[in-house]
């Protein structure tokens, strides 16, 4: 490893509660961190000492192996199915289970409304201003 600038590294803190292997971690916002994980759950973490867990979120009935968070600050998750959960009350939104996320899917958002992911057979594009009111 060569990381110019940096002459070492100390552990800060490690964050211990998923049962299972942790897929994906992710900041996001209000100084918070997200990881999912295969033991089907999403936790929501502290982002500054002391790194607590504020949340877990449950729904999924298999791990959960990609996040992410748009710019209107809804949080979707890959796992069988795709959920777009509500980060002011941590609560489930709306459940595309019609979208059979692959084991190593991928989510990227290219827009502020648009969301791409690598679904089982092939890619789709959403819009996730999709129950917003104009």
């Amino acid at each position: 490893w060569s990381l110019k600038g940096f002459n070492s590294f100390t552990c800060e803190a490690t964050l211990n509660g998923h049962e299972s292997g942790i897929y994906q971690v992710i900041p996001i916002s209000r100084n918070r961190i997200a990881s999912c994980s295969e033991d089907n759950t999403i936790k929501i973490w502290n982002g500054e000492h002391p790194y607590n867990c504020i949340q877990t979120l449950q729904g999924h009935k298999y791990g959960v192996i990609a996040i992410l968070q748009t710019k209107e600050e809804d949080l979707f998750s890959a796992s069988s199915n795709l959920k777009i959960w509500d980060m002011d009350n941590y609560t489930i939104k709306l459940t595309l289970s019609e979208i059979q996320c692959s084991y190593r899917n991928s989510m990227i958002e290219i827009t502020e409304s648009r969301v791409v992911i690598g679904e089982r057979y092939g890619i789709i594009i959403l819009n996730s201003k999709l129950n917003k009111q104009a």
